[in-house]
């Protein structure tokens, strides 16, 4: 890997809140280090156990995966985490490049693949590449049999009608489809809608009745919620 420092001088700013995962410590502290001065908030782990940890804890925008970890290895901790429904774009990294291994990584789930060796600057486009397409602007997101209207902050029937929603409902929907399929924690959903924390449970009750699928909204436990769609 190529030396750091000088890379860093003259770097554009960035932001979004990173989890790199990887059993090599000397990387893991150039990586956070790296990244932290391009702009991003950066938390780190060692092995998939301490993530799962931190991604039942924080809402990350993307993940730095190495392949090769001990007891658990990258592709089997992907696997399990798109099984959970975390959809968080995750670059996996890997000394092992035959196109059988980037194959069974892809499959697993991963967004993008890059080798060992590699520059930290290819490193950093590439995750500039996943965090650009993770917040394209979406206009419409089909939730079960409804559709809303981002812009707008419509909810809409099949027929094109309007649902009616409370002031603090819509301030739900808009925070969770902000972070579509991916779990908000209880704490954050409060922040980013304004409605207070006490209230929250019982204010998601009432969306999901008006979603009329229990799947649309889901309860992540330990967590907080999940608003499951589809970007259209």
């Amino acid at each position: 890997m190529s030396v750091l420092p000088s890379l860093m001088i003259g770097m554009n700013k960035n932001s979004g809140h990173i989890l790199v995962v990887d059993d090599d410590e000397r990387l893991r502290t150039l990586l956070r280090r790296y990244l932290h001065h391009a702009g991003y908030v950066v938390n780190t782990a060692e092995d998939s156990m301490q993530a799962d940890v931190l991604l039942e804890t924080f809402v990350f925008d993307a993940v730095i995966l190495d392949r090769m970890l001990p007891e658990r290895d990258g592709v089997a901790a992907l696997s399990a985490w798109r099984g959970k429904g975390i959809e968080t774009p995750v670059l996996m990294l890997t000394a092992l490049g035959e196109a059988p291994e980037r194959i069974q990584g892809l499959e697993a789930g991963a967004d993008d693949y890059l080798g060992k060796p590699f520059e930290p600057k290819e490193l950093l486009l590439r995750l500039q590449r996943l965090l650009k397409r993770q917040f394209a602007p979406v206009k419409e997101i089909t939730l079960g049999a409804l559709r809303y209207d981002k812009a707008r902050a419509v909810l809409m029937d099949a027929d094109g009608g309007s649902v009616l929603l409370t002031t603090a409902e819509a301030a739900l929907l808009d925070a969770l489809a902000a972070k579509l399929n991916t779990p908000v924690a209880r704490d954050d959903l409060a922040s980013a809608s304004g409605v207070n924390t006490r209230a929250i449970d019982v204010a998601v009750s009432r969306l999901r009745r008006k979603l009329g699928d229990s799947a649309v909204l889901q309860s992540i436990r330990g967590v907080g919620y999940k608003l499951v769609g589809q970007p259209c």
